[in-house]
């Protein structure tokens, strides 16, 4: 496998100031809209100069571009590459260093102009003192001059014990040998060179990986002829063409039809002849009678006979409709490009360059079971030859399971920029033995845990802007319900607060971890169970209401307390929420009104403590008797002032 992205810094670029992101084999940016998830994908755009259907000029740059517009510094995009195989490492020997290789796309504004072309730069960590050597080494300077500039450093820092002075690579070798033993005193030295996106000069990325590009408005009708550009002919190139062999073919061909070429201007050469006899007369009047001219027939060996490979062309059938894809809806035409990539994850070719690819909003026009199969068929590639980066608005793109893929973008308003948060199962895993006092497992036990204890429906919680965490249904029935009744419900939808119930209490204290390591304001409801009187599982209550308090800053010397707790990050019921309401409202209006609500579901057989429906209709029975409940009128009013 090929070289893939293991971070990208942007600086200075619109709503981003100083950001850096660590990128897994699949990422997904979620956030809300402005919040600059699509202005990542942009970045890695100029990086790549992708220009094909660019809404702006991506190669000179203009002023609204520049961070709150401030053109005095540049604007840099920087990608770190890593696991470059040795072909790679060689070919990058110059910038290689510590197993990475560090390239920026930089702008700086032209006063004059009004733009800022962006020119390519590699990172080199490198000491100063050698920096002369390898500039001129680079320029392909002499070896006696490389010599002379070798020797000048060992005369001026004969602390640095430098081997005698060999031939030149032999001399470079042993400054980079020096170099990478003394990381402590290098600074990073920026050389522009070509590294991908020019249709001449080096491209020298190209040859290990492949930046592929599919916008939220991809037009799809522009995709069925391949052709160098669009994300059919680069996703063609990796499927198609993997398994169709054109070169040794046309090769033959071209050949033979240059023959027939040469042969045919051969035979016509008689007509130049005699031109150039005339011609070699009248120069011989009006110059020298020794002059003479000669006209032959030339060929360009690859301009004079070209023979282009054959281009794939779709053309789609649906019923007893069969025609170009433009003449079908934007379901299919998106659809089509998607089958591509689930085709391209069964093609294991690992020799090709690495897919990059960034795709904005795959969910667009696909229905829910269709958006989780590709949601699959990404992770499938992203275990393969290919790095897959998604911004996403839905929850089938992500996974409470798969966390730590999530890059949750937000907009400072106060600071007017962009931040990205993410974390780790290495952070999680530690904060859960800082609250609990349990040794660290190994990662991948530790994986394999948080994994099972975070379910997948719980990754509604990176998408909302303020969470309240609840142990289960019943909680979320009796907070809606009661917000809808006291008219708060339109209050609620406007705040962007959303309410995830994760099955139980136990199942709070990752999310929670998860929650605050993104910086997520977060609300918790739990229950204390007091009441519960085996010793065993009271014990176990104990535990988790302890780590619930650590991480909320709570007071865990009161594991059970009397009375509800109340802090503006949770609330805490001595035994549940239905035991405290039940007080509040008395036992005996809220025993019949609990019937009445069991009466009007038909009387029913079973308990409906936690059973939504009835929750929703007991509520209702109470309202109508003009019933106050405080408590759920506070708890309403905690969530809305949740900051």
């Amino acid at each position: 496998m090929s070289l893939k992205i293991k971070s990208i810094a942007i600086k200075n670029f619109r709503s981003f100031k100083d950001t850096v992101v660590d990128l897994d084999d699949y990422t997904a940016f979620v956030g809300p809209n402005g919040a600059g998830k699509s202005t990542v994908l942009c970045a890695l755009n100029i990086f790549f100069r992708q220009t094909e259907e660019a809404p702006t000029n991506l190669i000179e740059l203009d002023v609204e571009d520049f961070h709150n517009g401030d053109v005095k510094g540049p604007i840099e995009i920087t990608l770190t590459f890593n696991d470059l195989e040795p072909e790679a490492q060689a070919d990058f020997a110059e910038y290689y260093r510590s197993g990475l290789l560090i390239v920026s796309a930089v702008a700086e504004f032209n006063p004059t102009s009004r733009r800022a072309t962006v020119r390519q730069f590699a990172k080199r960590s490198a000491m100063k003192e050698f920096s002369d050597f390898f500039r001129r080494f680079n320029d392909g300077a002499p070896a006696g001059e490389l010599a002379g500039i070798y020797e000048e450093i060992q005369k001026s820092h004969p602390e640095f014990g430098l081997p005698k002075k060999g031939t030149k690579e032999a001399n470079r070798q042993a400054l980079r040998s020096y170099e990478e033993d003394h990381p402590e005193s290098c600074v990073l030295i920026d050389s522009e060179d070509q590294f991908y996106g020019f249709s001449k000069g080096g491209d020298r990325l190209s040859r290990y990986v492949q930046w592929v590009y599919v916008p939220a408005v991809k037009d799809a009708t522009k995709e069925n002829v391949e052709g160098r550009n669009t994300a059919l002919g680069k996703l063609l190139s990796r499927t198609v063409r993997s398994k169709v062999d054109f070169e040794s073919e046309i090769a033959a061909l071209r050949d033979a039809t240059l023959g027939s070429y040469k042969k045919i201007i051969q035979q016509q050469q008689t007509a130049l002849d005699d031109l150039s006899k005339t011609l070699t007369a009248k120069l011989g009047e009006w110059a020298h009678p020794q002059a003479v001219a000669r006209l032959e027939w030339t060929e360009d060996p690859v301009k004079s006979v070209q023979i282009a490979d054959p281009m794939a062309r779709l053309f789609a059938s649906e019923g007893n409709f069969s025609g170009d894809l433009a003449r079908f809806g934007h379901g299919l035409q998106r659809s089509y490009l998607l089958a591509l990539l689930q085709e391209l994850a069964n093609t294991a070719d690992t020799a090709q360059p690495r897919l990059i690819l960034g795709c904005e909003e795959p969910e667009l026009y696909q229905h829910p079971p269709q958006a989780r199969h590709l949601a699959s068929v990404f992770k499938k590639l992203g275990q393969g030859n290919s790095q897959i980066l998604v911004s996403t608005h839905s929850p089938h793109f992500v996974s409470g399971r798969h966390f730590e893929h999530v890059r949750l973008v937000r907009r400072d308003e106060a600071e007017k920029k962009s931040n990205i948060r993410w974390t780790t199962c290495e952070k999680v895993a530690q904060k859960l033995s800082d609250i609990s006092g349990d040794k660290i497992a190994p990662i991948e036990a530790e994986r394999a845990q948080l994994h099972q204890a975070l379910q997948p429906h719980i990754n509604e919680m990176f998408f909302t802007q303020k969470l309240v965490l609840v142990e289960g249904l019943e909680d979320t029935a009796y907070i809606t319900a009661w917000m809808t009744y006291s008219n708060l419900w339109d209050d609620y939808r406007k705040s962007g607060c959303n309410i995830v119930a994760v099955n139980g209490k136990s199942s709070l204290i990752e999310p929670l971890i998860i929650a605050k390591e993104l910086s997520i304001p977060t609300f918790v409801v739990f229950d204390a169970d007091g009441n519960v009187q085996d010793a065993g599982r009271r014990n176990l209550h104990k535990l988790d209401n302890e780590k619930i308090l650590k991480l909320l800053e709570g007071d865990i010397s009161s594991p059970f307390p009397d009375s509800p707790v109340w802090t503006n990050t949770y609330a805490m019921w001595p035994e549940n929420l239905g035991s405290i309401l039940k007080q509040e409202v008395g036992a005996a209006l809220w025993d019949s009104s609990y019937s009445a609500a069991t009466k009007g579901l038909g009387n029913p057989s079973g308990s409906f403590v936690k059973n939504t429906i009835h929750i929703g209709d007991h509520l209702t029975i109470l309202r109508g008797k003009g019933v106050k409940i405080p408590t759920l009128d506070r708890l309403c009013a905690a969530i809305l002032a949740l900051a």
